[in-house]
């Protein structure tokens, strides 16, 4: 159409100076209802018949195309998503701190919240509770209801919760496995302590190179490579001293021949 032909934003191509290269646009947007009622649309003869002589021309919304509702009743859905390389753990604290507070600022809303119900004007606040209350579910109460419908960071969650709950009982069984089949305190021992210290080695460098915790780096953990070696390797640094030994029942290895 007409409308459409007008309103347009084309490339131009480029404009090369030296090691620098400028792209070019052709910007022909409208700017205002005006300049859609002033758009010619044909010409007949001396006179110019304009959007403004066949329609009318006003400022409204556009068209819905989707319509969001919460419990029957229509509602504003907006979308948050976070930058490339932030921590959507963060992001998504953040948000929550600034829509729904911490929650000691929702405890104090409670608070003033019940102090008002006496009061047919209302609860006066103060500057130490508009700062307490200092969130936009508070803020905007009367006119409004704010509430929550996804939220991505809860699976990132739940695979920290699982690799933490994984880590534990590996580590209980790593150290229950040595103690059943070796049967020896000091091999035990051992090798509890080094699963800790495994652990603290894998997720030191990560804390200081300011690596987060996502499916790429929680797949390159193998901390049960360590554990599940465990066993073999208490059981090579487990020697005897004289022959045999009724703890490991082993014979020393053989002397080396006479030269």
């Amino acid at each position: 159409t007409r409308l459409t032909q007008e309103n347009i934003i084309a490339s131009g191509g480029l404009i090369r100076e030296g090691s620098t290269e400028y792209l070019v646009r052709t910007l022909n947007e409208f700017r205002d209802v005006e300049e859609i009622a002033s758009l010619p649309v044909v010409r007949r003869g001396e006179g110019t018949i304009r959007v403004r002589d066949i329609a009318k021309v006003q400022r409204t919304h556009a068209e819905r195309e989707v319509v969001s509702r919460i419990d029957g009743r229509e509602a504003v859905e907006i979308a948050i998503y976070r930058e490339a390389g932030a921590n959507i753990v963060e992001v998504a604290d953040s948000v929550k701190r600034r829509l729904f507070g911490t929650p000691e600022q929702r405890a104090h809303a409670r608070k003033l919240q019940e102090q008002s119900r006496g009061q047919p004007r209302g609860l006066r606040e103060s500057w130490e509770d508009r700062r307490k209350t200092d969130f936009l579910a508070w803020q905007l109460r009367k006119s409004s209801r704010i509430e929550e419908l996804s939220d991505q960071s809860t699976f990132i969650r739940a695979a920290v919760d699982d690799v933490r709950q994984a880590a534990l009982l590996g580590a209980l069984l790593a150290v229950a496995v040595i103690w059943i089949f070796l049967r020896r305190l000091s091999a035990t021992f051992i090798i509890a302590t080094a699963i800790p210290i495994s652990v603290v080695v894998t997720f030191a460098p990560m804390f200081l190179l300011d690596v987060s915790l996502n499916i790429m780096s929680l797949g390159g953990l193998a901390p049960s490579w360590c554990w599940s070696r465990s066993p073999a390797a208490a059981r090579r640094a487990t020697t005897c001293g004289t022959p045999p030994c009724a703890g490991c029942r082993r014979w020393p290895a053989p002397s080396p021949p006479p030269p």
